[in-house]
């Protein structure tokens, strides 16, 4: 049976959506012996869609409506992408899902379960829902009774799923189709048919997982999922999966489908996949695309590492600049009530470029002419090498370098691990790391004894490989190479002279060369950032906040001004609001690592898990420093 995306009504709103005016029509279209239901264009030809993952053959017992085969003869007709060819069980090793040149969509086949009991033993050795009842618990404590709505047509709701998926895609550096105003359009157009149904994980009255999908008599598909990233430790989207997955089962359906994708938490659940592939003879744009694609694989082996940063890094910023500026699609009926969410320039969207200081905190912090310390004070700072302040950066002259192989020299020199978010690694001992350091630093990254040290020997966890980010002192962007931030592990400013002190608790670059793969649980605490709870604030470190609602807080910032240098950033901080966060921290001194002067800074504090979402910048990528955003008292209340 055929899956949705080939559903008269699924090609009639993408025939309005994003092909209005084109004459597009759903139509048959036969190749190699095989029947598909497309939407074809007056030429013949089939209509692509980055939203359609993939199409499967058309089943003529499966009461399908009978399409008019295609206005050009049918040999006309010579290459899909995405056709489902096979289905197969599962490999034994989840590792080994995406390793031929097939993409794969995972499935549970409930056909071979009997009893619901089966199928929990089957899952078992992967699956989470033994800890199901345990993350419920601390969810429910935190923000009230936990429960699951299957069917909830709630277009604010949609809007906010997708600008998850905006944020998670752009913080990975891929393409973010969501920032498409047709493609969102799309969706909602489907959420108003009723044949998509919008399901969610609520906790109180707050959403922390949410799931567009569609679901008929045979078949559950997933196919936009995301949460609230604030509450990925309790693993919503898992828990609203495994609701959804013994709903499925007791409603009869023969399958719960994943889609494509080789995510390893399918692999924890499905029992098949689908194997998906072209079908027919290639043309010449589909093999540029495909050699882009290999061009931009981030596993090891790839091509080199700049050609691969440097190729995602354009084509997120083409697409991604393009995209967000697309206007809807006009027609002659009444707007419905969701039209004004889909606009171009949404105030709750990432912007597609670092192009003005309100997108960037730090932009706007240091350039606002700050309450310097006096000037002996400032003297003695500015002094000090700007290659050893902050957390320790790339110079620019060996960013210059950095495509060419380094020069010999004493340091030993230790392959890449190729680390990825969720890895945990070990610190290497401050003498082990001294091993591998030339002139302080190890490929152009310093290592700061002061901050640092105290880590040595310590498991972390990965929190994000770092690709580009946002460099304040050269005001450009750095590429460095083989660097990671670690999760929890912060600068305390210890390694400013004079102690002026900084708050600002910057997560620290790591070299690949200072660390190790572990495979046992942390050993020491994530540091925590200076305890400046002594002022005169509102709210202490510990205390529990409320970010009030958008429309207050944009008010407050028109009334206040910014002359202090703490200015609301829509684009990244847009998305907290009505949120209930704990303070982590008080900003009391900030430092500019450009000018090398500390600011004094009053009424403003840091949230746990209110980190920058990463900006897209000027020249193409994310920005993975992930600062920890400042919030002005004024935009809080007390939970």
């Amino acid at each position: 049976m055929a899956n949705f995306f080939s559903t008269d009504w699924f090609l009639d709103a993408l025939s309005r959506v994003a092909f209005a005016g084109s004459g597009a029509q759903p139509g048959m279209v036969e190749l190699e012996g095989r029947a598909f239901d497309v939407l074809l264009l007056p030429d013949g030809r089939v209509a692509g869609h980055a939203l359609v993952d993939f199409i499967e053959e058309r089943d003529p017992g499966a009461g399908l409506p009978e399409f008019p085969p295609s206005p050009s003869p049918s040999p006309s007709i010579t290459f899909l992408p995405a056709v489902c060819h096979r289905v197969v069980p599962v490999p034994a090793d989840a590792d080994d899902s995406g390793a031929s040149a097939w993409r794969v969509a995972p499935f549970v086949d409930w056909t071979r379960f009997p009893r619901w009991e089966d199928y929990l033993a089957f899952s078992k050795p992967h699956g989470t829902f033994h800890k199901s009842t345990r993350k419920i618990n601390k969810l429910a404590r935190t923000w009230g009774p936990v429960h699951v709505e299957l069917d909830r047509p709630d277009h604010d709701l949609l809007e906010c799923l997708l600008l998850w998926k905006s944020r998670q895609l752009r913080r990975a550096g891929r393409l973010d189709r969501f920032a498409s105003v047709r493609n969102r359009q799309l969706l909602h157009v489907l959420l108003d048919t009723g044949h998509m149904k919008l399901s969610g994980l609520f906790a109180g009255t707050k959403p922390v997982a949410l799931q567009l999908g569609h679901a008929d008599a045979r078949r559950h598909s997933c196919w936009i999922t995301g949460y609230d990233a604030l509450e990925r430790r309790q693993s919503p989207g898992t828990l609203l999966f495994e609701h959804m997955l013994r709903n499925s089962y007791d409603s009869g359906q023969h399958e719960f489908d994943f889609l494509v994708g080789d995510e390893s938490y399918k692999y924890d659940y499905a029992t098949h996949q689908r194997l998906i592939g072209p079908l027919g003879r290639e043309t010449a744009g589909a093999r540029l695309r495909d050699l882009a694609r290999t061009w931009a694989d981030p596993r090891p082996g790839a091509p080199a590492e700049w050609l691969r940063i440097r190729t995602r890094a354009w084509t997120s910023a083409v697409w991604n600049r393009g995209m967000a500026n697309q206007a809807p699609v006009v027609t002659q009926r009444p707007a419905p009530p969701w039209l004004d969410l889909v606009r171009a320039g949404g105030p709750d969207w990432p912007r597609p470029h670092l192009a003005s200081p309100e997108d960037c905190q730090l932009q706007h912090l240091f350039a606002s002419g700050p309450k310097l310390q006096s000037q002996v004070a400032a003297v003695r700072v500015a002094g000090i090498q700007a290659r050893r302040l902050g957390r320790a950066f790339l110079v620019k002259q060996q960013r210059r370098t950095s495509l060419r192989p380094a020069a010999p020299s004493a340091a030993v020199v230790q392959p890449p691990l190729h680390l990825r978010a969720g890895d945990l690694v070990r610190v290497h001992s401050p003498a082990e790391i001294a091993q591998t350091l030339s002139q302080g630093a190890t490929g152009g990254l310093y290592y700061i004894p002061q901050v640092m040290d105290r880590f040595g020997g310590g498991t972390f966890r990965v929190e994000r490989r770092v690709e580009r980010f946002y460099d304040e002192r050269e005001q450009s962007v750095v590429r460095p190479r083989s660097t990671v931030t670690l999760t929890g592990v912060q600068c305390d400013g210890a390694q400013l002279p004079g102690n002026p002190g900084c708050d600002r608790a910057c997560l620290l670059f790591w070299s690949e060369a200072w660390l190790e793969r572990a495979t046992v649980p942390a050993t020491i605490s994530p540091s925590l950032p200076p305890d400046s709870s002594q002022g005169s604030g509102r709210f202490v470190v510990g205390d529990r906040v409320r970010l009030r609602p958008l429309d207050q807080i944009l008010a407050r910032v028109q009334a206040g001004g910014d002359g202090d240098g703490i200015r609301w950033s829509t684009a990244m901080m847009a998305g907290f609001a009505e949120q209930q966060l704990r303070v982590r921290s008080v900003l009391g001194t900030a430092y500019d690592e450009r000018r090398g002067l500390s600011r004094a800074v009053s009424g403003v504090v840091l949230l746990e898990g209110a980190t920058c979402p990463g900006v897209a910048l000027t020249g193409g990528g994310i920005c993975d420093r992930c600062c920890s955003l400042f919030w002005r008292e004024e935009w809080l209340e007390p939970a």
